[in-house]
């Protein structure tokens, strides 16, 4: 009966256009796994888990159990498909040399893979193979998103449930454009909500991220190594000498955190088990050293040697000797513990002169501190490539590194030693060709998205796709092989890193209306796919069109650098009607998403995904109502209107009322649990507790949206604000800068560092995310 099925879906097929696609019952479908005995092992394991996925996939997409069957068993099934290529799958190498399948993989990259059918003696075939196990894993995932519409997000996944798949007629092959695609775990502010940051990730949050960078085709990851990065585990303590480190509050003069927090031997046992995970999916470890930077032990020790200055902390000087010497203990520890991809990132003193009086010392110093690191590199590995962003470069182009100066500096190192990521290829102009396509290096293209540490809905789809395509398209770009994605944080905007992986892959086809027809298909399903692209087109247009960053002001009060993107005192009073202008259509925008969204909440019922969304548009959209609201307030404000301002001082403090209630209701926001596991943890860091706290406020950068901090730090800094305000218009006053408001919040910095965070049942909704965005919206029906 089975044979029947499949052979009336392939004359149907032969009957069809020969682009269409037949379905295949799932009920009738068997996996023949490679026979990849005479690989090496992990090339055994990526043959047999791409057999294993695939039918763990199709099983949960139809509720019935698809038999994985060796490549030498005679199956009677009607629908056959054979994993791997002819060289580790019999059924493969029988139906190729047969000439009823012509394979036809890319030539050309080690990562290509094919999917062809075909029909023989009444059976009906579908050849998965790539050219190694790893791309043949790659061409399981690419046939259930490209073919099945399951979806691999970052937040979670979306597998449909039904009984056909394609069959018959399927027939796609693939390659990168680019050789190395890289994904950074985390940046700056790593030591906040793991939702965000990872350096309390847990060992099921890292499999659970290191299966999407997979499943989305990314092979390359930083991976921080030098002290303060903590991942170097017990490696740390034998580069100095040090059988255990001084349980201390570890703050950079900056006030960032840089202390140990959990014992050393916990991160050499996560890194290993991390690691391991990560390369058995063909990810290799870009290891980052800082090799400058030592642990206040060896500063106490050692007043003698010379130091460089960044940020106000000691860092080696490249013409201290013990430079060297720290930089080989440091690179023979971690790959005597780790094991190595032959991938090491230094940037020596990035953002800072390192202490030089002068531009053309800064330059002499970076030069030799460069110029020693890939020595060492190069004599405790010999197929040592050093990674290298040019983020100095983009931060001083116009100081220490005027394109002339950087044309001395790359000469110094041979093309096959180096690559070069841009950090900020979306909102620098085609940096590369400035400065002369990196003089012959190898270099990615890369994409700094929450640049610091912003999780509010925000980015350029369009702009990054174009930008993208001109620089493959640039005839200089002779060199350029890879595409980096560079977050100082994670765990939101879920749809730009969607794009930016598929854009590592290969940006030839891909354009903003295939891509937001596609990802709405693979997140909600066929049935709301149609409403919801007309969600993310209003999302689109509010948020991800344009390289605009107008951020919370509740996260920023008071912080004069990025003060212009709310003005809400006189000092960036000039950017206040522009905001006001962009503000507006960014919530009439917003408000449409939502509402559109929201209509589709009985279908998408269950979808983790869907709830994730909504739970993001909604804290989006109110909190740019807050920053409208604390806006007009402020110009009622300046005008001596009292009653308009304590009017929207309200309004404001409700918006941000709504975003702590809504966020109640959703573990993933909480950060005291996150310090509870820490705290217990036998012989943790008891400064561990004050750094993690530290990081979620330190200089209003990395201010992500945590319960915790709406309650103890955001609402009473608003309402701070505002009581200043109200001082000035009591006594006639109507101006107000920021100086004269920042002294207060000190106060709240020390509560929030010093007590107890626990968010207060009124703080608290009771009900799910969805009942409360209905119940705090007033929204009666859709």
């Amino acid at each position: 009966m089975k044979i029947c099925i499949c052979l009336a879906v392939f004359i149907a097929a032969m009957a069809a256009p020969a682009h269409a696609r037949e379905m295949a019952r799932i009920a009738d479908v068997v996996i023949v796994k490679s026979d990849a005995a005479g690989q090496q092992p992990v090339e055994r394991w990526r043959y047999g888990d791409a057999a294993y996925e695939l039918g763990d996939y199709l099983s949960q997409m139809s509720g019935k159990t698809v038999p994985v069957v060796s490549s030498n068993s005679d199956s009677g099934a009607g629908c056959i498909v054979a994993v791997g290529g002819p060289d580790v799958n019999p059924l493969t190498r029988k139906l190729t040399s047969s000439g009823v399948i012509n394979l036809d993989i890319p030539a050309g990259s080690d990562d290509g893979f094919a999917m062809r059918s075909a029909t023989a003696n009444g059976k009906c075939y579908l050849v998965l193979a790539g050219q190694n196990g790893l791309s043949t894993l790659y061409a399981i995932y690419d046939y259930l998103e490209r073919f099945c519409n399951v979806g691999f997000f970052m937040d979670g996944e979306y597998v449909p449930r039904t009984s056909t798949v394609p069959f018959i007629g399927v027939s796609f092959s693939s390659k990168p454009r680019f050789e190395w695609r890289q994904f950074t775990a985390s940046c700056c502010g790593q030591y906040g909500l793991r939702k965000y940051h990872y350096l309390f990730k847990t060992r099921q949050d890292w499999e659970r991220y290191f299966g999407w960078l997979t499943k989305r085709k990314v092979n390359m990851v930083h991976w921080g190594m030098g002290y303060g990065t903590n991942f170097g585990g017990t490696a740390d303590l034998s580069t100095y000498g040090l059988t255990s480190m001084a349980p201390t509050e570890g703050l950079s003069p900056a006030g960032w955190p840089v202390g140990w927090t959990y014992p050393h031997n916990y991160f050499t046992d996560m890194s290993r088990n991390i690691m391991r995970y990560g390369r058995n999916r063909g990810i290799k470890f870009i290891y980052y050293f800082g090799s400058a930077r030592v642990p206040p032990e060896v500063i106490a020790a050692h007043p003698e040697y010379k130091y460089a200055d960044q940020w106000g902390e000691k860092y080696l000087h490249p013409d201290e000797p013990m430079y060297d010497e720290y930089a080989r203990r440091a690179y023979r520890a971690v790959i005597d513990l780790f094991g190595t991809d032959h991938l090491y990132m230094e940037d020596p003193y990035s953002e800072t002169r390192g202490g030089a009086s002068t531009a053309e010392e800064s330059f002499r110093m970076k030069t030799l501190a460069a110029v020693k690191s890939i020595r060492i590199m190069k004599e405790i590995d010999r197929q040592a490539v050093w990674v290298t962003s040019n983020w100095d470069q983009i931060v001083q182009s116009n100081d220490v590194w005027v394109p002339e100066r950087y044309k001395e500096y790359l000469s110094n190192f041979k093309p096959e030693d180096m690559l070069i990521y841009e950090c900020a290829s979306d909102f620098t102009d085609r940096f590369y060709a400035k400065y002369g396509y990196y003089c012959g290096k190898n270099w990615t293209l890369g994409i700094l998205h929450s640049f610091q540490g912003d999780d509010q809905l925000h980015g350029n789809i369009e702009g990054i796709i174009r930008k993208t395509k001109e620089a493959v398209d640039d005839p200089g770009s002779k060199n350029l092989r890879g595409f980096f994605n560079i977050p100082e944080t994670v765990g939101h905007n879920i749809m730009v890193w969607q794009l930016t992986t598929a854009l590592a892959w290969d940006p030839t086809n891909v354009s903003s209306g295939l891509f937001i027809k596609d990802y709405c298909v693979r997140r909600y399903g066929r049935d709301s796919a149609g409403r919801m692209q007309q969600a993310i087109k209003a999302l689109v247009k509010a948020v991800y069109s344009s390289n605009d960053n107008y951020q919370m002001a509740y996260k920023r009060f008071g912080w004069e650098d990025q003060a212009s993107n709310c003005p809400l005192v006189d000092d960036f009073a000039g950017n206040s009607k522009e905001y006001l202008e962009k503000e507006s259509k960014v919530i009439s925008n917003l408000k449409k998403s939502l509402d559109l969204a929201l209509s589709e909440r009985k279908t998408q019922d269950g979808n983790q995904l869907y709830e994730n969304d909504l739970v993001d548009i909604t804290k989006c959209y109110w909190g740019h109502r807050s920053n409208i609201y604390f806006k007009q307030a402020y110009q009622a404000f300046s005008t001596g209107n009292a009653t308009e301002f304590e009017k929207n001082l309200s309004l404001g403090l409700k918006m941000l009322d709504k975003i702590q209630k809504l966020l109640s209701t959703r573990k993933d926001y909480y950060l005291q649990e996150q310090i509870s596991e820490v705290e217990a943890y036998p012989g943790s860091n008891p400064y561990s507790v004050m750094m993690i706290k530290q990081a979620c406020i330190n200089d209003q950068y990395p201010c992500n949206d945590v319960c915790e901090l709406f309650p103890h730090y955001y609402v009473p800094r608003a309402r701070i604000w505002g009581d200043v305000l109200r001082e000035k218009l009591v006594k006639g006053d109507k101006t107000v800068t920021s100086s004269e408001v920042n002294p207060r919040f000190r106060k709240i910095d020390e509560d929030w560092l010093n007590k107890p965070i626990l968010a207060p049942e009124e703080a608290k909704f009771k009900g799910s995310p969805i009942d409360a965005i209905l119940t705090l919206s007033s929204v009666s029906s859709y």
